[in-house]
């Protein structure tokens, strides 16, 4: 009996970590305007933490901003001008 209930708990603990994860609930949200080639953009993006966040926000400025796969790979390499933390 004991045995059920510990793994009874332990069961509920992992589905409630998973949903806790997966919903979010510890993210990040910034917002960042990137400058390449004589163009820009500011986009917003979540991750788990701000570095997360900010490449994400990149990731996305640069598939509006770059064109080809060495022009995405040098604009993600491209540091932003601006970042900022959206509450």
């Amino acid at each position: 009996m004991k045995s059920k209930f510990v793994g009874l708990t332990l069961a509920v603990l992992f589905v409630a970590y998973l949903l806790w994860s997966s919903l979010g609930l510890d993210r990040v949200t910034v917002e960042i305007c990137l400058d390449y080639n004589g163009n820009s953009a500011c986009r917003t993006a979540s991750g788990a933490n701000q570095e997360e966040a900010v490449r994400t926000a990149v990731d996305v400025a640069c598939a509006v901003l770059a064109a080809g796969r060495d022009d995405s790979i040098a604009c993600n390499d491209t540091k932003p001008t601006s970042v900022r933390l959206v509450d």
